[in-house]
């Protein structure tokens, strides 16, 4: 069911990401997507199975360095939206 249906939210996200006007809205439901993935990932660890997803080749091919990679994308997520916060008060103030 989930592997149908993830596909098609990512790409509704990357789509959502191309659009200036739903950027931050983007960003924010990606955190929680990635952090969904996290909870996800930390239950598999918990449990002692290792799954190979494959989704970012050799990079992250086991749940432990997945869990890493995702900690990289929220941390950078988090960097957007700081950034695109300070440059909407910064055009705000011309």
């Amino acid at each position: 069911f989930f592997s149908y249906y993830i596909p098609l939210m990512e790409l509704g996200l990357v789509v959502g990401f191309i659009v200036p006007k739903y950027n931050k809205a983007v960003n924010v439901l990606t955190i929680v997507v990635v952090v969904v993935f996290q909870f996800s990932l930390a239950s598999l660890i918990v449990r002692g199975i290792d799954v190979d997803c494959a989704c970012f080749g050799r990079f992250a091919s086991t749940p432990k360095s997945a869990l890493i990679r995702n900690c990289g994308i929220i941390l950078s997520i988090i960097l957007l939206l700081f950034v695109s916060s300070k440059n909407d008060k910064l055009q705000n103030c011309n």
